[in-house]
């Protein structure tokens, strides 16, 4: 599914196909993209999400000017990479990179913040869903496939903490001005000429 884009302070749009290869309540999509669409916002990007099955059947071909990534919710984790919620991958038979989302993971980190210290006292952790931080995790794998590194205090952060998180749900959490202007110069490139060199990739294909 995929709703209005919301083009007021965005200065591009990204396209991206959310595939299920997971099971997913359509209420954990839809906050998750609203989360992504936030942060992206902040980047000044306009995200043009789409909900797909793994058969692709429920896609839309995205507009022939938009750039376009294949973003796959997965159940399992990459072996030996415990604690990574995601990855970036080189997509089969494409010159764009990919990202991955291990839904195992994002639950028991959600599992973990709700029940920690700050969980038990903080309404604001205490609520965090599944989709806040599938949301978090899109922009963040985003931001890789098109070119940053991670981060101090951003939406780039390498491991979300109980800050970031806390930061996320009153609405703070950001990229930062020159991890704005370094995506737009990554999308303004893509556009013209589909040139992708993406900061961090998986060791593995898709699922």
């Amino acid at each position: 599914m995929s709703e209005p884009t919301d083009l007021a302070n965005t200065d591009f749009t990204l396209h991206v196909d959310v595939i299920r290869h997971g099971s997913i309540a359509q209420a954990d999509l839809d906050l998750a993209r609203q989360t992504a669409t936030s942060l992206l916002r902040s980047a000044g990007v306009a995200l043009d999400w789409r909900d797909c099955d793994a058969s692709m059947v429920l896609c839309s071909d995205a507009a022939h000017d938009l750039v376009s990534i294949h973003v796959r919710l997965v159940r399992a984790g990459r072996a030996g990479h415990d604690d990574e919620c995601g990855a970036v991958i080189q997509e089969p038979q494409s010159p764009r990179p990919g990202v991955l989302v291990y839904l195992s993971v994002v639950d028991e980190k959600v599992r973990r913040f709700r029940l920690g210290s700050v969980g038990r006292s903080d309404p604001m952790m205490s609520t965090l869903q599944r989709g806040h931080l599938i949301g978090l995790i899109v922009a963040h794998e985003l931001g890789h496939a098109l070119g940053l590194p991670h981060g101090r205090r951003s939406v780039m952060q390498a491991d979300v903490d109980v800050n970031g998180i806390l930061s996320l749900r009153q609405s703070r959490l950001t990229f930062l001005a020159a991890e704005r202007a370094r995506i737009q110069d990554a999308l303004a490139a893509a556009s013209h000429e589909q040139k992708w060199s993406p900061q961090r990739r998986g060791q593995q294909e898709h699922p």
